[in-house]
């Protein structure tokens, strides 16, 4: 007669537990349906961007594309200092915070046929900032076999990766770039070209020289002198400052151009560093 008691004091508490499990399971699940729902919109911030890319696991699909969608319209509204930002997010993590196992894993098995040509290229410029070495270099092999100027950004920040092997597979890649042709997508990248002065885990030097021989070169320099309409003032100024280093204007062409830009520091740094070849000339000429 105890042997019974007991046993059903099992049964019923046994019952218990794996009903209150059931509980804790559909409410874990709850809060992931709207953690997720969360997630999938545009206004997401910085931080969580990492949360959505995990998305791209998910076995539904539905969730994969909005969550390729999500990641294609941020990334295209980031400024070049707002990548970096990214960059470093996604540094600031492992890949034993990831549950998934990157580093045998390749950044294409993340695309599906549905996806626009748009937003491929966006998971796999963002996989190129991955914790994961093995997943960043594989990425930046990627994104360079889609022959697209978009790629140089991506590339550009990986120049200057913690991995040597990332960093030498990178200097691989920029090379296909160096071309005239892509001389537009260099000068609206001319923040991250010139970054590269400032980066010391290698002698970017080179690269930094190809470039500039590129957008002042006679094919290339109206891409330059065009970055001095560009509504971005960084950008205004990282085209004076190539314009000054190669002389590829004349002084009186130079202040008819700055005195027209509205950022005052740009006019400062840009007067600063011509006050001495500036003649009285140069001004009356301007005045009339």
């Amino acid at each position: 007669m105890i042997k019974k008691i007991v046993d059903l004091f099992k049964s019923t508490n046994n019952s218990k537990q794996i009903s209150l499990d059931k509980t804790v399971r559909i409410q874990q699940a709850y809060i992931k349906e709207i953690r997720t729902r969360d997630l999938l919109n545009d206004n997401i911030e910085l931080t969580e961007i990492p949360e959505v890319f995990q998305l791209l696991l998910s076995s539904d699909e539905s969730i994969k594309l909005q969550a390729a969608t999500v990641i294609s319209n941020v990334l295209k509204s980031l400024s070049l200092t707002d990548l970096i930002k990214l960059d470093i997010i996604f540094r600031e993590r492992t890949s034993y915070e990831w549950y998934y196992e990157w580093s045998n894993s390749n950044p294409i098995e993340l695309l599906h046929p549905l996806m626009a040509k748009e937003e491929k290229f966006s998971i796999l410029g963002l996989s190129s900032f991955h914790p994961s070495g093995y997943f960043r270099e594989k990425a930046i092999l990627a994104l360079s076999d889609m022959n697209t100027g978009g790629a140089i950004p991506y590339i550009l920040i990986r120049l200057n990766d913690w991995v040597r092997q990332v960093r030498i597979m990178s200097q691989k890649q920029i090379k296909r770039y160096l071309k005239p042709e892509y001389a537009r997508d260099f000068v609206r990248n001319l923040h991250l070209v010139l970054r590269l002065k400032e980066c010391s885990r290698d002698d970017h030097l080179e690269v930094v020289n190809s470039v500039i021989s590129i957008i002042s070169s006679e094919e290339g320099s109206n891409e330059l002198i065009n970055g001095l309409e560009t509504d971005d003032p960084k950008l205004r100024l990282a085209c004076y400052k190539i314009i000054l280093q190669t002389k590829l204007m004349d002084t009186r062409t130079i202040i008819k151009n700055i005195m027209k830009d509205s950022n005052p520091f740009n006019r400062l740094f840009v007067l600063k560093n011509i006050k001495s070849e500036v003649t009285r000339e140069d001004f009356l000429v301007l005045l009339k």
